[in-house]
């Protein structure tokens, strides 16, 4: 490679609200910016979406691989811990890329790594970096520590239930209870002995039920319209079921459920339109 400037970036990103707050985007224009500014060409920019604790990420094995076969001889990063939140892979990391003539420069800093100031400036940095990775396993671990004690529900609600935010103490809780939908199911559930998944089906069913499907990110934001309620399947019926078993246990809900795939497709809801017209003619009469 001659003496020309080539510049590489690399961007990470690990959690959503650091994706909040610094979009991949938003680091690569940093980058786009800096070579514009030098006037250097942009050979790539190598993105992973993966946790700084772990040097298993793809996009970084890839940079390695190009820096060894000298494609870019200059690599820049908003800040150094994008390489790396382990204090010893951060370490290698530098080295293995300064090895094979790779300058590294911050982009938030201007600082690069043939000053002497940066082993000092970039190695607090690694060291602050990996203290606030472990604070944050720690503050997560008691996290789920206290939602445990608190019997608080972690994660997206089931098919017929919603998540209630409840004040416990000085904490906001959130507890999974019935939408309308779970309590007819409910309702009809507490009304008869032991109704199969089946004749819940048909129950609901026959009332019209009706469920609106999950809405997108480009739903809510306006960009595409929000599909129209439908009419609700058996599907969706046995993962309402299962949910109320797991959650909610109604007395006489039998013990094994039989999967959707154990019925033939379309034939539920043949046999529910045949069961709907032979119920509405007469019966014939003895002769």
């Amino acid at each position: 490679m001659s003496d020309q400037v080539i510049l590489a970036g690399y961007v990470r990103i690990s959690s959503e609200d650091q994706w909040k707050k610094f979009s991949p985007e938003a680091q690569s224009r940093l980058i786009q910016d800096l070579a514009k500014e030098k006037g250097w060409p942009l050979y790539n920019i190598y993105l992973d979406a993966r946790t700084g604790t772990t040097k298993d990420r793809p996009e970084l094995s890839a940079l390695l691989n190009d820096s060894e076969a000298h494609l870019f001889n200059h690599l820049a990063i908003i800040e150094t811990d994008r390489l790396s939140r382990d204090i010893e892979d951060w370490a290698h990391l530098i080295k293995e890329l300064k090895g094979n003539g790779v300058t590294i420069i911050e982009t938030s800093s201007r600082l690069t790594s043939k000053q002497k100031e940066s082993g000092l400036v970039w190695g607090m940095k690694a060291v602050v970096g990996e203290y606030e990775g472990l604070q944050r396993k720690e503050r997560i671990a008691n996290g789920y520590k206290i939602a445990k004690e608190l019997n608080a529900h972690l994660g997206k609600a089931p098919l017929g239930f919603e998540i209630v935010y409840q004040t416990i103490g000085h904490s906001s809780v959130p507890k999974l209870v019935p939408d309308s939908i779970g309590q007819a199911v409910i309702e009809i559930l507490q009304a008869g002995p032991k109704i199969s998944v089946r004749n819940l089906y048909y129950q609901l069913a026959e009332k019209g039920i009706l469920i609106r499907p999950q809405v997108s990110r480009k739903e809510r934001e306006g960009l595409v319209p929000i599909p129209a309620p439908q009419l609700i399947t058996y599907d969706q019926t046995f993962k309402i079921y299962r949910a109320i078993r797991e959650y909610c246990p109604v007395n006489g809900m039998p013990e094994r459920l039989h999967e959707p795939s154990e019925f033939p497709r379309g034939s539920l809801k043949n046999k529910l339109k045949e069961d709907f017209k032979r119920a509405a003619e007469p019966s014939p009469r003895p002769i």
